[in-house]
């Protein structure tokens, strides 16, 4: 089955729908500093917005960093507020974790917030 020959039409609504009713990891970072990874769980949904969802807007789900020690082994979990961080912006400094914050006052201006780790 290909797409080019028109065999397979997926919606891609009904795809995303299907993705957010799940929970899913989406990324994982090391720091080295603190010799751990953080891996970005995304949590699923509720289902009423999902049934509401029309793709015509961004959406930013609730996120959990997930702590892992050198060997994989989960030590720890964070639940972040919803709506209020750009995850793939994170990164580490002096053992220190950045978040990049949404916000819409100036787009040319970047804000992380931080945490210590240690």
């Amino acid at each position: 089955m290909s797409y080019k020959i028109g065999k397979i039409a997926p919606d891609i609504i009904d795809e995303v729908k299907h993705q957010m009713r799940q929970d899913y990891y989406s990324f994982i970072k090391f720091d080295p500093t603190n010799n751990i990874y953080i891996r970005v769980l995304n949590k699923k949904f509720k289902d009423d917005f999902i049934e509401s969802f029309s793709g015509l807007n961004s959406v930013f789900g609730e996120y959990s960093l997930v702590f892992l020690d050198k060997d994989f082994n989960f030590f720890d979990i964070v639940d972040l507020p919803n709506n209020q961080y750009y995850l793939t912006s994170m990164f580490f400094k002096d053992g220190k974790i950045y978040l990049e914050k949404i916000q819409n006052y100036d787009e040319d201006l970047l804000v992380f917030d931080l945490d210590g780790l240690q």
